[in-house]
């Protein structure tokens, strides 16, 4: 059995060149394994919780992080906000015809440059009862220069699991890309949620991690045109030494 040299040293540049994962995970924002710290880790209807010195998760270079929970009222209803550790869940439930603004904001964390990334954040379920309420997502970026922002709305009747995923250039507004200090996560229902009681609301999934994530690079299509190429290459020598012998 004849062996070609060319044959080999193609099947070496696969080896060498084709990448195994062209997309790199970033720092994780939050896993929820961190209970509120309000008494009995719940926020029921409008209020506060503020977490300082929670372990990094920003990344190298970062030891801590403060994360701010904040629930306002917007209309009538009840509302009731909690971290479960277990699961590794944020929850927003409310009650008929409720309607609440939820932030959760993170700062502290020293300064991230988000070119070429993007921000996931993934939902366990969506669930605004009678379908009658979309949800309004918000990420706003702080920087020295000022905020950059970014919205995505869940459609009612969306119960998941899925993920929004906001990309660097999604963000508009006078901040710096480069010069990240802060990240905050808005949820606003367009309309009021209807349904039983403390059965509407969304929930955050942890265990999958809101998390920044480099947008993949385009090197693996890079590298099959390299291989495209090399392949035509070698079936053209071929092609040209048939004739000659014959």
């Amino acid at each position: 059995m004849r062996r070609h040299p060319s044959l080999i040293w193609l099947f070496a540049l696969v080896w060498v060149v084709l990448p195994t994962d062209v997309a790199s995970a970033g720092p994780i924002i939050d896993d929820f394994t961190t209970p509120l710290s309000v008494p009995g880790g719940e926020i029921n209807n409008a209020g506060t919780s503020t977490e300082f010195n929670v372990p990094g998760l920003f990344g190298v270079g970062t030891t801590d992080r403060t994360t701010t929970v904040t629930t306002i009222v917007l209309g009538t209803g009840l509302s009731s906000t909690s971290i479960n550790t277990v699961v590794q869940r944020f929850s927003h439930q409310d009650v008929p015809d409720a309607q609440f603004k939820t932030d959760i904001a993170y700062t502290d964390f020293g300064t991230l440059d988000l070119t070429n990334m993007v921000i996931d954040l993934p939902f366990f379920q969506y669930n605004d009862g009678t379908n009658d309420a979309n949800l309004q997502v918000t990420v706003t970026l702080s920087t020295p220069s000022g905020l950059l922002m970014s919205s995505q709305t869940v459609l009612s009747g969306n119960t998941g699991p899925f993920t929004l995923t906001f990309p660097f250039s999604g963000f508009t507004g006078p901040g710096n890309i480069t010069q990240v200090q802060g990240v905050t996560f808005s949820f606003l229902p367009q309309g009021t949620m209807s349904g039983p009681p403390l059965g509407t609301g969304f929930i955050l999934d942890g265990a999958a991690g809101v998390q920044i994530n480099a947008i993949p690079e385009p090197a693996s299509l890079a590298t099959w045109g390299m291989l495209a190429l090399a392949g035509a290459w070698f079936g053209r020598r071929q092609l040209q030494r048939g004739h000659r012998a014959a």
